[in-house]
């Protein structure tokens, strides 16, 4: 599902170039005719596009009239000087929102090229990569919408609508297993029709640092673990750990891999036998896909 614009927040990121006088000098001091223009959005490298209706949004903010062309859809592939999309506008219009909208496709555009790259390199394992919270500010559900646009899966939206216990929570409340039968009699109490399994969202996770760990949370209740920041081999005993838990309680658990996991390691870290590895390199590092606008006429 595409994220609804937010053009209050179009209009901040607009404001950012056009100050509190919201004008282009430029534009200004060239004298711009308020004409229609044709400017024309060609890829400048491959990778997968994301971010159409975000992009527009910058112009249709200033020009309810601006038209757009596109010949590439949000999770197509794009190459070197390919031409992705016509806009026409008043001039002025294409110069003033060029920028910000760039700047918004580019970084979308790079989270789900990112994505597709971790999806490619773990093809065949059955495991699938997950973002993080690490997004960047008033732009969490575009970035997370750029995930699943280059085939990964989204975490938690926010802090609203799953419990994952954390270091930082287990050092307020002191263990393990009082953390995980605490939030498991608060889902029953709250959410009766909750089951923790992954046919629904899932609604409890908690962070383990240890097998020991892991241990007391499996034995308290919790089904769904998150292996944080285990060196590769001390991950592998783990899982075995687990899976031998799983087989001799006959319930089903999903764990998941975090912790700086990067592209060269991660089909690894999926052999180790996880469910899910997070990353949020997806959305914190990386790189922007390049476009360019170019005016026409």
């Amino acid at each position: 599902m595409i994220p609804k614009v937010d053009y209050d927040f179009v209009a901040w990121v607009l404001a950012e170039d056009l100050g509190k006088d919201e004008e282009d000098l430029t534009s200004w001091a060239l004298g711009v005719p308020g004409k229609n223009a044709k400017a024309i959005l060609w890829a400048k490298e491959r990778g997968v596009l994301a971010g159409k209706k975000l992009f527009e949004a910058f112009f249709s903010y200033l020009e309810l009239r601006s038209r757009f062309r596109w010949y590439a859809e949000d999770g197509d592939k794009v190459i070197p000087n390919m031409k992705v999309a016509e806009i026409t506008a008043c001039a002025n219009v294409l110069l003033t929102a060029e920028r910000s909208a760039l700047n918004a496709l580019c970084h979308l555009s790079g989270v789900a090229t990112l994505t597709a790259q971790f999806v490619y390199a773990l093809q065949g394992t059955g495991v699938r990569i997950l973002d993080t919270r690490k997004t960047l500010p008033g732009l969490r559900a575009w970035e997370k919408y750029a995930v699943r646009v280059g085939g990964g899966k989204n975490h938690r939206i926010g802090l609203f609508d799953q419990i994952l216990v954390k270091e930082n929570h287990l050092t307020q409340v002191g263990s393990v297993a009082y953390a995980v039968k605490k939030s498991l009699v608060f889902l029953k109490k709250n959410y009766p029709s909750w089951k923790n399994d992954l046919k629904t969202k899932p609604l409890f996770e908690i962070e383990v640092k240890s097998q020991r760990e892991m241990l007391l949370a499996l034995n308290a209740g919790a089904r769904f673990l998150m292996l944080d920041n285990f060196p590769l081999p001390e991950l592998a005993g783990v899982v075995q750990k687990a899976r031998e838990w799983e087989k001799k309680h006959t319930t089903k658990i999903w764990l998941e891999a975090s912790g700086n996991v990067e592209m060269a390691m991660v089909r690894r870290v999926a052999n180790t036998g996880v469910d899910f590895i997070s990353a949020g390199a997806l959305t914190h590092s990386a790189p922007a896909l390049d476009f360019s606008l170019k005016i026409v006429k």
